[in-house]
């Protein structure tokens, strides 16, 4: 009775405070991020932040692809080409769909996928509860900032795929937390949200196959560096399979594809923002030191979570077969800083792994690394979250929405 007295007591401080601050309501949400009624109050604050910074970058282009859908039906959305240039998946579409019928504004469709988005995130950080609800150590704490800042908290502007990839690995986790195998029949659900998920969906399968080949995996994942390095044309290739451009129609084969991809990697790698494009890097390197040292400080490491140690192997593997090809490798990097950084927060909950003392240093090091992650995403969209009304502020006073400045490089 108490303990449903004093949520409901918190659920209404929290909504007042919401009312006049967001982002205090939001920082509050965050000090007790194990409550539910917290947890609902993050998603609320992602409903507040898209609203006020409005459609950005990928999301402009959806929002101006919405703006086609008017009063049509389903088939009919389902069937233009003006539609499906957006994306040929479910999701997109049917979310599109609901918005018109309310015809939602500019703010309301922004607001509406950083809230979605949210909600996909919290399915899969749920999954982690019963490592995180207890006390936790410090160096469990750093490794769970990480893990969430990972991913760049803005990329619910691309709509569709990360959206997808956290509610596919919210399926996976329940399989490697409770080793519920049946859950896995329903790790194709990423496909409904963006078709460049069919590849995740076939490596987590393969972990069933790998796991506990563990020298094996070593071996392929230094054998796929060297084909990063002499930038193997996995895509160009990849389009050759029958069952692939089948799949994926000319998407991948396409030689017009093939050549814009390769031009668009040169122009990011040569001409881009330097530190944000090594800020995967930063994530992924960082954990590997710490794995690293908890190896030789424990040779029995790999004992555990070995499912997930393969899914970061193959992943890795993977995206580094597709160095050449810049989105799908910038986006199937940030998928395995984010698998290393939850394996590592996965091994630190261990209680063999728990028993093991770190000093100061360490622990500052890994904070560090999350909070410096961070400030490179905040920095990177500058233009549209550098204002004082967005996080002071509330619903009463409208920011001006930016669109995106073409001088910061991505």
């Amino acid at each position: 009775m108490n303990n449903s007295v004093n949520t409901s007591l918190f659920f209404l401080f929290l909504a007042i405070l919401y009312v006049i601050s967001p982002f205090v309501a939001f920082v509050i949400a965050l000090l007790f991020f194990k409550r539910g009624v917290s947890q609902f109050f993050m998603i609320a604050f992602a409903f507040y932040f898209g609203y006020q910074v409005g459609p950005i970058l990928d999301l402009l282009n959806h929002y101006n692809n919405y703006l086609t859908f008017g009063n049509r039906s389903l088939p009919d959305l389902f069937t233009d080409p003006l539609v499906l240039i957006s994306g040929q998946e479910p999701y997109h579409i049917l979310f599109k769909f609901a918005l018109a019928s309310i015809d939602a504004s500019d703010r309301l469709f922004s607001a509406f996928a950083a809230a979605v988005y949210a909600v996909a995130f919290l399915v899969f950080f749920r999954q982690l509860k019963p490592f995180y609800i207890d006390r936790m150590t410090k160096m469990q704490m750093a490794a769970m900032i990480l893990m969430v800042v990972s991913i760049d908290f803005y990329w619910y502007v691309g709509l569709r795929f990360w959206t997808g990839a956290f509610l596919m690995l919210a399926v996976y986790m329940r399989y490697v937390v409770k080793g519920q195998k049946t859950m896995l029949l329903l790790l194709p659900i990423g496909i409904l949200f963006h078709y460049v998920l069919i590849l995740p969906v076939v490596l987590l399968y393969l972990t069933l196959l790998l796991k506990n080949r563990n020298m094996l995996l070593l071996i392929l994942v230094g054998v796929s560096y060297v084909f990063k390095y002499i930038e193997y044309g996995f895509l160009n290739y990849a389009g050759k399979i029958p069952f692939v451009n089948a799949a994926f129609r000319d998407k991948l084969q396409a030689e017009a594809t093939v050549r814009a991809l390769k031009e668009q990697a040169n122009f990011f790698r040569n001409d881009g923002n330097f530190i944000y494009q090594h800020r995967t890097d930063l994530i992924f390197f960082s954990v590997v030191l710490i794995l690293l040292n908890l190896f030789f400080r424990n040779r029995n490491l790999l004992r555990y979570f070995p499912q997930l140690f393969a899914a970061v192997c193959i992943t890795l593997i993977a995206t580094n077969l597709g160095y050449s090809e810049y989105v799908f490798y910038t986006r199937m990097y940030k998928l395995v800083a984010l698998l290393i950084s939850l394996y590592l927060f996965l091994l630190l909950s261990t209680p063999e792994i728990r028993k093991l003392r770190f000093n100061i240093v360490t622990n500052m090091f890994l904070l560090g690394v999350a909070l410096f992650s961070l400030l490179i995403s905040l920095v990177q969209i500058r233009s549209s979250v550098f204002n004082i009304e967005l996080w002071l502020g509330n619903y009463f006073v409208e920011v001006p929405i930016y669109e995106y400045a073409t001088k910061v490089k991505f």
